[in-house]
């Protein structure tokens, strides 16, 4: 829990570095546009997009899925907590043995398997969210699943059967131990985990209002540059 207490408390200290706001206000909201190769088959089937392939109707849930895939699924998880090595210096030229990374990769897969809680509560599986859409012109996602652990750590543990053989359109990454794997420390722990996931929440909120205040404040400056003033209903819907 002190990994998320001290994230969650960094959040609220101060703001997310103002490069990384723009970036994902403009991925997480109406009218974004993704390159091919960059979303999962998870993230695309639970997203809608007009003719053109761009987001619409997104909703509180499906922006703060984006920015969670994005900041604690992909960095977070994937990065920090299970390649240290590669992200602190002073691990850079650490041998980790098989134990600490199995310690590792439990830590990551509960906080995963939480995380995924969260996606699901919010964001139902659409599956002819592109339909309308020209073949070609189709969002196509990453060919190969955001992976927790690389083949050879896999070979080292031992544990092949465990790991999460998942399903694309059903897990958004692979490598974690399966739901079942760790299904007894989630039921002798429940209040631990329900911690878990609630700081989770948490850190996502944060992050969202940040982002989301960005993409107002883009959205109310571009229209007061038209012409529509401040006056604007679709301003002050922003701003409610």
């Amino acid at each position: 829990m002190d990994i998320l207490d001290n994230l969650t408390a960094s959040i609220l200290s101060q703001p997310l570095p103002p490069f990384l706001c723009e970036f994902l206000a403009s991925i997480t909201e109406n009218d974004a546009m993704f390159p091919n190769n960059h979303l999962t088959p998870f993230e695309i089937k639970r997203l809608e997009f007009t003719h053109y392939a761009t987001t619409k109707n997104m909703t509180d849930g499906k922006s703060k899925m984006l920015i969670g895939s994005h900041l604690l699924l992909r960095i977070l998880l994937c990065d920090i907590i299970m390649r240290p090595w590669e992200v602190l210096p002073e691990l850079k030229n650490k041998k980790f043995e098989s134990n600490r990374i199995r310690n590792l990769l439990s830590v990551a897969s509960i906080m995963y398997h939480a995380l995924m809680e969260i996606f699901n509560k919010d964001n139902r599986l659409l599956t002819e969210n592109q339909k309308f859409i020209e073949p070609n012109g189709r969002l196509k996602p990453i060919k190969k699943l955001i992976m927790a652990t690389d083949d050879d750590v896999l070979g080292d543990l031992g544990d092949g059967k465990s790991l999460t053989e998942s399903n694309m359109n059903n897990d958004i990454a692979g490598g974690f131990y399966s739901r079942q794997y760790v299904k007894d420390f989630i039921e002798n722990h429940r209040v631990l985990y329900k911690d878990i996931r609630e700081s989770m929440e948490n850190i996502i909120e944060c992050m969202y209002q940040q982002i989301h205040r960005v993409y107002i404040e883009s959205v109310t400056m571009k229209r007061e540059l038209f012409g529509f003033g401040k006056e604007d209903p679709v301003v002050r819907r922003f701003q409610l």
